[in-house]
């Protein structure tokens, strides 16, 4: 009991350090996205005709509730989300959509003969300051990058597409020639059928379908040549000054790709070694011999009192193991959908930053 009490802990402790570091690989994969479309913006050409021009506001009466630091909060308009469908393929991504608060000084000018206050803040007289090719370069990387993103989660098996939990997706499905279930979305979404509704949603050129389909590739490579074209994008763009910065903009954009290549790279060899196999046997065997053996064992020394006890013996002792196996299939694509990560989630979240979060930040 206390050799099998032992194995099993230190069998779950390795598997749930297996889904941290599977689960912290995801989390890695989109923050060398952010990084990368952060960098993007903030060397992305500016429009030098973008003007400030001086907004005076006078108000009749002192109002006492006003901040006393002179900041007053313009309006924050919450994210709203829009759906794409497509007949029966609904794009993974959930784009959304938001405004930064605008905060506006205010100077304070109080005469001393009247209760009168001057409020003066400066706006850019353009809404947005990026050049017309700098504000492309930025659209087109940002979109590459982002179905690089959703072309590798595409080639991965997992159970979480975020298409079965849509009413829409269920509706248009039966109208759809292919397969769907959770082990041909993402197939789907490769194939040149999807491909086409990618193109007509927006999400690719009609070039850019064109080309993936030259390259002669199977459709699991398709992230990594999109991931190319983006490190293409922003060399073209250093080179023709759309990218304003030294040679440190240029190597930190490029390492960022590295290492977000290098992140994708580490979900597969992590599914491909996450565990041995006669390690798991050898523990199943071990929890089931100590299961069957238990009443054996109990009943001489405690009569009726082992029935329950060897219940909860195999109430623990198998549902521990149960647990364990649950957190080396972190995807859920074996059974285990009870610590599942959801890769929709992951999806929205970048679609969200890559396609609007750093975009508009730059937009000052």
């Amino acid at each position: 009991l206390t050799i099998a009490t032992f194995i099993l802990t230190f069998f779950t402790s390795q598997s749930f350090t297996y889904w941290q570091t599977v689960y912290q690989t995801t989390r890695k994969i989109q923050g060398r996205i952010n990084d990368f479309c952060m960098l993007l913006v903030l060397g992305a050409e500016r429009d030098d005709s973008v003007e400030d021009k001086p907004d005076t506001t006078t108000k009749n009466s002192f109002d006492s509730s006003d901040p006393p630091n002179g900041v007053i909060n313009g309006n924050h308009q919450f994210p709203s989300h829009d759906g794409i469908s497509e007949e029966c393929l609904m794009e993974i991504s959930a784009t959304t959509t938001a405004s930064p608060i605008n905060m506006t000084t205010i100077e304070q000018t109080v005469e001393p003969t009247t209760a009168t206050t001057t409020a003066t803040h400066t706006l850019p007289s353009k809404s947005n300051s990026y050049s017309q090719k700098g504000r492309d370069l930025v659209h087109t990387c940002s979109r590459l990058i982002r179905m690089s993103h959703i072309f590798f989660w595409a080639a991965t098996p997992t159970a979480s597409n975020g298409l079965s939990d849509s009413e829409r997706f269920i509706a248009d499905s039966a109208n759809c020639p292919l397969p769907l279930d959770n082990q041909h979305i993402g197939p789907l979404l490769l194939s040149p059928y999807g491909l086409k509704a990618l193109v007509k949603t927006g999400q690719l050129t009609k070039e850019e379908a064109q080309a993936l389909n030259k390259t002669q590739l199977p459709p699991s490579q398709y992230a990594w040549t999109l991931l190319v074209w983006v490190g293409l994008h922003t060399m073209k763009g250093l080179r023709d000054g759309l990218l304003r910065g030294s040679d440190g903009l240029e190597q930190n954009l490029l390492q960022q790709l590295t290492l977000l290549r290098a992140s994708m790279f580490d979900i597969d060899d992590l599914r491909a070694g996450r565990m041995p196999l006669a390690y798991v046997q050898l523990v199943q065997v071990l929890v089931d011999s100590l299961v069957i053996l238990s009443p054996f064992a109990l009943y001489p020394d405690l009569g009726i009192v082992s029935v329950p006890l060897v219940g909860i013996m195999t109430l623990f002792f198998r549902g521990l193991l149960t647990l364990s196996k649950s957190f080396l299939d972190p995807f859920g694509v074996e059974g285990f959908e009870e610590q599942n990560i959801r890769v929709d989630v992951l999806v929205s979240e970048i679609n969200f930053g890559a396609a609007k979060q750093w975009s508009q930040a730059g937009m000052t």
